[in-house]
């Protein structure tokens, strides 16, 4: 867990974690984060458990949609 800002709520939290990696042109991609209340509200998937062909687009739990958002 790193202080970041949540992509759901948009304030800067303590407890954000990576949920999504979204490829730029150059240099490495822009990490995504959200705290832990919008990972359960939201069912959001953990980057960390994200299948191995995923290209990093937020994803959430069976039965919400799979695209990447970052608003």
């Amino acid at each position: 867990m790193t202080a970041a800002r949540c992509f759901k709520h948009g304030e800067v939290v303590q407890d954000a974690v990576a949920v999504g990696a979204i490829e730029r042109m150059t240099g490495p991609p822009f990490m995504v984060y959200a705290c832990a209340p919008c990972i359960e509200t939201h069912r959001i998937l953990l980057l960390d458990d994200h299948p191995a062909d995923s290209v990093g687009n937020v994803r959430y739990r069976r039965g919400e949609r799979e695209t990447t958002s970052t608003s």
